[in-house]
């Protein structure tokens, strides 16, 4: 059995998800989901606007039980740090690809954010079936898609809401500033032919005020129906992407199923350029 512990929003979880699923299918084991973080976030009162997201996936999981937990040892911190190998807690050490990671019984509980493709890309056809709409596209996505599909389509992602609103949140992960995103459709207008640039933002009124890309826009605005996963499916199904300094976006770059597709990302993930962030960006992405 390998339990994944989740944390953070819906981008974070998927991170979290895909290692557990890579090591559930080449062990032959269950995968389970421990949705401790969420409970314990709103008994302290921290981080009360995450909640569980995956089940808007076709995941293959179960939730993992009171019993499931109990049956791991209680002393997490300590066999986190002696990283024995016969250990049944595995937690994330750093920011960068861990390889022993890799070497986890199959019995064993995930604690991290495990942000790099290195810890799933080997079952990257299994998560494209599985990270795909339950619920399918709301009316407002469905409408969308034709003409993303239509064109030479470009997600734009700006990331701002808490990044901005939360002091602790803007001090570690930064913002992306205007002048990436328009350097970004520049690098892009020269490899693609007449591009058409959609923008996918939480405050897409400050974005269709600010931001001027230079070439055909459409800011994508919400009719309440759209879920966050109908987002990032919708962000997907464009050809090619500039993302933020966000899971989220990473994510649905992740997910386009265009062979040739061209993915910009800001150079400076985390504020805190001492971060190794490295591993994050897969090979064949561009940072600037």
């Amino acid at each position: 059995m390998i339990v994944t512990k989740l944390m953070g929003g819906l981008g974070n979880q998927m991170f979290q998800y895909a290692l557990g699923r890579r090591l559930a299918h080449e062990r032959g084991v269950p995968l389970k989901l421990d949705l401790s973080w969420f409970q314990d976030a709103r008994e302290m009162g921290v981080d009360t606007i995450r909640e569980y997201a995956l089940d808007g996936w076709h995941i293959r999981a179960s939730i993992a039980t009171a019993e499931d937990l109990s049956r791991f040892p209680a002393n997490v911190g300590l066999l986190a740090r002696l990283r024995l190998a016969s250990s049944p807690l595995v937690r994330e050490r750093g920011f960068g690809f861990d390889t022993s990671v890799l070497r986890a019984p199959p019995r064993v509980h995930l604690t991290g954010y495990w942000q790099s493709e290195k810890y799933f890309k080997s079952v990257r056809e299994m998560l494209l079936d599985e990270f795909t709409l339950v619920a399918g596209p709301c009316s407002h996505a469905a409408a969308l898609v034709k003409q993303v599909r239509n064109r030479p389509a470009v997600a734009v992602h700006v990331r701002r809401g808490d990044y901005v609103k939360d002091a602790r949140t803007n001090e570690f992960h930064g913002l992306c500033p205007l002048e990436y995103y328009q350097e970004a459709a520049r690098r892009i207008a020269k490899r693609v032919a007449d591009p058409s640039f959609f923008v996918f933002s939480d405050e897409p009124e400050w974005v269709r005020d600010n931001l001027k890309l230079g070439w055909p826009t459409t800011y994508v605005t919400h009719d309440g129906g759209c879920t966050p996963h109908q987002d990032m499916w919708l962000m997907s199904q464009c050809s090619h992407h500039i993302i933020a300094n966000s899971s989220f976006s990473w994510w649905a770059a992740w997910l386009c199923r265009n062979d040739a597709r061209f993915v910009i990302a800001p150079a400076l993930w985390f504020a805190d350029s001492k971060v190794d962030s490295r591993d994050l960006i897969p090979d064949g992405w561009v940072r600037i």
